[in-house]
């Protein structure tokens, strides 16, 4: 298996691309590692909303009607 990476300054998000000749467990190991980091969700604060990465998460406060998390 090789590895290339490339740090592009033009590009708005980063790109992930995988090329192999057959999916392999390894393989899909490798993606489901990758999507695990790669999951956001929504929040709002001051009438703004805004995108949390869930990795960065530490804990949710759940009250009535209210979802806080830190």
């Amino acid at each position: 298996m090789r590895l290339m990476l490339q740090h592009k300054k033009e590009l708005h998000e980063t790109e992930i691309e995988i090329k192999y000749p057959e999916m392999t467990e390894r393989v899909a190991k490798l993606i489901q590692c990758i999507r695990q980091y790669d999951m956001e969700i929504d929040g709002f604060k001051d009438n703004k909303a805004y995108q949390y990465h869930v990795v960065f998460i530490l804990f949710f406060d759940i009250k009535i009607n209210t979802v806080i998390y830190y």
